[in-house]
């Protein structure tokens, strides 16, 4: 998946994307309509982003019940409300589909494939690392395309997406291993999601939708590979974080609460005295 997403990333870096509406004609017309037992699923359309790229091979797509042949060469971003399938080109050959699916509440990506051999299978399935404000505004962006087709909106769309790529990316970098189960890189990515936005607002729902994983299978495992429940790992970070600006003088309590993800002051600093045996104010002064 990681070379996927780096090919994706530069193809998209180059400005070769294409947004799909229901006027979409940039692709070279199949010559023939196709049997719907031939599909890979029946044609559909959704409520949120759907991002693909072939990486390798050629195949059939469908936008709005029409054929188009495509082959690696340019991204394209299946903008809401866009009817799409997918086809092996020819029932002998293979193929390999990245998509990058942005909803509200979740983004994750995968590969469809055809071979002869297996037939139409997935082959991979990596949850994406963004947060709640990206997803909106990839959205926004995307309605904001659909119905004015605005160059900038197209721009910043692009950039919002190359960020998340990015930032998922860094986070298989950090800390995936060819060598680690599933359930440990759901673990270490949850992980990498809290150490970089600890002073936002996080939730295990929120945590478990992001990577598609039942709320509570979620916690058990973490806790088996981490030692400490997910609330528990989010406050240990907070907390950590807060005795580093607490050396910062300048800082006010309270400051120092809501850049560290605490919305009240006053419990900011129960639970720093609960975890840590003294208040924040004391912690300071032996610092001092």
């Amino acid at each position: 998946m990681k070379k996927s997403l780096q090919k994706i990333l530069d193809v998209i870096s180059q400005g070769k994307i294409d947004f799909a509406d229901k006027n979409y004609n940039r692709l070279a017309t199949a010559e023939k309509r196709f049997r719907a037992d031939t599909f890979y699923y029946p044609p559909q359309f959704h409520n949120y982003i759907e991002i693909i790229f072939a990486i390798e091979g050629q195949l059939h797509l469908m936008l709005n019940k029409r054929w188009f042949v495509y082959s690696p060469s340019k991204a394209i971003a299946i903008l809401p409300g866009v009817i799409h399938s997918e086809r092996y080109f020819t029932r002998s050959s293979a193929y390999k589909l990245l998509w990058i699916i942005i909803a509200p509440t979740s983004c994750h990506s995968h590969i469809t494939a055809h071979n002869k051999v297996k037939g139409y299978h997935i082959t991979a399935r990596t949850p994406m690392i963004s947060d709640k404000f990206s997803r909106e505004n990839i959205h926004r962006l995307a309605l904001e395309i659909k119905s004015t087709n605005d160059r900038l909106s197209r721009i910043k769309f692009q950039s919002s997406l190359m960020n998340t790529i990015c930032n998922t990316l860094d986070n298989m970098d950090n800390h995936l291993s060819q060598n680690l189960s599933v359930n440990e890189q759901i673990v270490n990515q949850v992980r990498f999601y809290i150490d970089s936005h600890y002073n936002e607002q996080i939730s295990l729902s929120k945590l478990a939708s992001m990577v598609h994983y039942n709320r509570c299978y979620l916690n058990t495992l973490f806790k088996k590979y981490t030692g400490m429940p997910i609330n528990r790992y989010l406050i240990e970070v907070r907390l950590s974080k807060a005795e580093e600006l607490l050396a910062d003088v300048n800082l006010e309590l309270k400051q120092i609460a809501y850049k560290v993800g605490f919305n009240d002051p006053l419990y900011f600093s129960r639970i720093f005295t609960r975890y840590r045996g003294l208040p924040p104010s004391k912690f300071r002064s032996k610092l001092k």
